[in-house]
Protein backbone atom coordinates (compact mmCIF):
# COMPACT_ATOMS: atom_id res chain seq x y z
CA UNK A 1 0.00 0.00 0.00
CA UNK A 2 2.78 2.09 0.81
CA UNK A 3 4.36 1.25 -2.51
CA UNK A 4 1.42 2.31 -4.27
CA UNK A 5 1.28 5.83 -2.62
CA UNK A 6 4.48 6.49 -2.77
CA UNK A 7 4.87 5.68 -6.86
CA UNK A 8 1.42 7.55 -7.41
CA UNK A 9 3.02 10.96 -5.42
CA UNK A 10 6.23 9.88 -7.57
CA UNK A 11 4.12 10.76 -10.88
CA UNK A 12 2.45 13.39 -10.08
CA UNK A 13 5.90 14.99 -8.55
CA UNK A 14 7.45 13.92 -12.52
CA UNK A 15 3.69 15.04 -14.48
CA UNK A 16 4.31 19.19 -11.94
CA UNK A 17 8.12 18.72 -12.95
CA UNK A 18 7.08 18.70 -16.90
CA UNK A 19 4.88 21.32 -16.41
CA UNK A 20 6.89 23.50 -14.99
CA UNK A 21 9.47 22.31 -17.98
CA UNK A 22 6.83 23.59 -20.79
CA UNK A 23 6.31 26.50 -18.85
CA UNK A 24 9.87 27.44 -18.59
CA UNK A 25 10.25 26.57 -22.14
CA UNK A 26 8.05 28.39 -23.39
CA UNK A 27 9.09 31.57 -21.38
CA UNK A 28 12.13 31.19 -22.67
CA UNK A 29 10.62 30.91 -26.96
CA UNK A 30 8.45 34.24 -25.96
CA UNK A 31 11.59 36.12 -24.38
CA UNK A 32 13.46 35.71 -27.86
CA UNK A 33 16.09 33.07 -25.90
CA UNK A 34 15.56 29.37 -28.27
CA UNK A 35 19.12 29.48 -28.74
CA UNK A 36 19.45 28.79 -25.23
CA UNK A 37 17.58 25.03 -25.27
CA UNK A 38 18.51 22.01 -25.66
CA UNK A 39 17.71 20.19 -28.81
CA UNK A 40 15.15 18.28 -26.81
CA UNK A 41 14.01 21.63 -25.17
CA UNK A 42 13.67 22.93 -28.65
CA UNK A 43 11.81 20.33 -29.78
CA UNK A 44 9.08 20.64 -27.59
CA UNK A 45 9.34 24.70 -27.89
CA UNK A 46 8.84 23.93 -31.91
CA UNK A 47 5.59 21.87 -30.52
CA UNK A 48 4.36 24.60 -28.38
CA UNK A 49 4.67 27.33 -31.04
CA UNK A 50 2.90 25.34 -33.74
CA UNK A 51 0.26 24.75 -31.17
CA UNK A 52 0.09 28.78 -29.94
CA UNK A 53 -0.38 29.39 -33.87
CA UNK A 54 -2.55 26.98 -35.14
CA UNK A 55 -4.57 26.61 -31.80
CA UNK A 56 -7.44 28.83 -32.84
CA UNK A 57 -8.10 26.53 -36.33
CA UNK A 58 -7.84 23.13 -34.41
CA UNK A 59 -10.90 21.36 -34.58
CA UNK A 60 -12.95 20.76 -32.20
CA UNK A 61 -15.88 18.31 -30.56
CA UNK A 62 -18.98 19.39 -29.51
CA UNK A 63 -22.54 17.65 -28.69
CA UNK A 64 -25.23 19.61 -31.13
CA UNK A 65 -28.33 18.29 -30.77
CA UNK A 66 -27.35 14.99 -29.29
CA UNK A 67 -24.58 13.85 -32.13
CA UNK A 68 -21.13 14.36 -31.60
CA UNK A 69 -19.38 16.68 -34.14
CA UNK A 70 -16.18 17.83 -34.97
CA UNK A 71 -15.78 21.22 -36.22
CA UNK A 72 -13.60 24.63 -35.56
CA UNK A 73 -14.85 26.38 -32.05
CA UNK A 74 -16.07 29.12 -34.08
CA UNK A 75 -18.28 27.37 -35.96
CA UNK A 76 -19.60 25.18 -33.02
CA UNK A 77 -20.49 28.47 -31.13
CA UNK A 78 -22.40 29.57 -34.47
CA UNK A 79 -24.50 26.74 -34.45
CA UNK A 80 -25.12 26.71 -30.63
CA UNK A 81 -26.09 30.63 -31.11
CA UNK A 82 -28.69 29.66 -33.78
CA UNK A 83 -29.83 26.81 -31.81
CA UNK A 84 -30.90 29.32 -29.06
CA UNK A 85 -32.21 31.79 -31.44
CA UNK A 86 -34.51 28.98 -32.56
CA UNK A 87 -35.98 28.39 -29.07
CA UNK A 88 -36.59 31.91 -28.55
CA UNK A 89 -38.05 32.89 -31.56
CA UNK A 90 -41.83 32.41 -30.27
CA UNK A 91 -40.71 34.84 -27.94
CA UNK A 92 -39.61 38.07 -30.57
CA UNK A 93 -41.70 39.81 -33.11
CA UNK A 94 -39.89 40.91 -36.37
CA UNK A 95 -41.52 44.38 -36.09
CA UNK A 96 -39.94 45.64 -33.06
CA UNK A 97 -36.64 46.77 -33.64
CA UNK A 98 -35.91 45.92 -29.99
CA UNK A 99 -36.30 42.26 -30.51
CA UNK A 100 -34.49 42.14 -33.84
CA UNK A 101 -31.38 43.69 -31.74
CA UNK A 102 -31.92 41.03 -29.10
CA UNK A 103 -32.14 37.96 -31.90
CA UNK A 104 -29.06 39.87 -33.27
CA UNK A 105 -27.39 39.56 -29.77
CA UNK A 106 -28.12 35.86 -29.53
CA UNK A 107 -26.87 35.41 -33.02
CA UNK A 108 -23.27 36.90 -32.47
CA UNK A 109 -22.77 35.77 -28.68
CA UNK A 110 -19.50 34.29 -27.62
CA UNK A 111 -18.43 35.34 -32.32
CA UNK A 112 -16.69 38.87 -31.06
Amino acid sequence: MADEQDTEAHRRLQRKNFRQNLYRIWEMVKAGRRNELSDKENDLALILMDHQEYGDHFENTAILDGRRVIAPPREIQEVRNALTAYDRLAEWRPEQESDLLAAHGVLMAGLL
